[in-house]
């Protein structure tokens, strides 16, 4: 049987959140936090949202003397919006929104008055396609509202970067 290869067979966002803390031991691994949810969104060009879900778990780490990281796995909330569609649908998507007021005011991750940095990572039926690293946000703005940021060019080539990786491991 043959599989098809522009198909959306599963689709995941791994994000992190790294603020600035005082200092502090780094810790050897992160620590995993249950029992809270988290969502956020992708904007396709036509303002259709699409939104990602965590499975209530989250992670917790000091990974440098001055930088503590929460991180998450989102998955799709609604899996047949997404999931059997063909790659192609994600090129149209235009915006990540995030709001973790609520969350980081709930576990106590203090993020200061400094700015924090956004980490993304696309993985598509289980290739890391996508990488977004250090995207700056100025201080409060994640911590304290929805922060939105446009993803458009990268999303813009998922389809060829995709069909580039699973070129490269064969």
């Amino acid at each position: 049987m043959e599989r098809r290869t522009d198909i959306i067979q599963s689709l995941e966002l791994r994000v992190s959140v790294d603020a600035v803390t005082p200092v502090s031991n780094p810790e050897p691994q992160a620590a995993t936090g249950a029992g809270l949810s988290s969502v956020v969104a992708l904007f396709s060009n036509q303002g259709v949202r699409f939104r990602f879900v965590t499975d209530f778990m989250f992670s917790e780490q000091q990974v440098t003397p001055t930088v503590k990281r929460v991180s998450f796995v989102y998955k799709p909330e609604s899996p047949n919006q997404i999931l059997g569609q063909r790659i192609g649908l994600l090129a149209n998507m235009k915006t990540f929104a995030c709001k973790y007021s609520d969350f980081f005011r709930t576990i106590h991750f203090e993020t200061g008055h400094q700015p924090i940095k956004l980490n993304i990572v696309v993985i598509l039926n289980g290739v890391e396609t996508i990488v977004i690293p250090n995207r700056m946000a100025a201080a409060g703005v994640i911590a304290n509202g929805q922060a939105q940021m446009d993803v458009g060019e990268l999303f813009r080539l998922i389809d060829q970067k995709y069909a580039q990786k699973i070129k490269e491991a064969h």
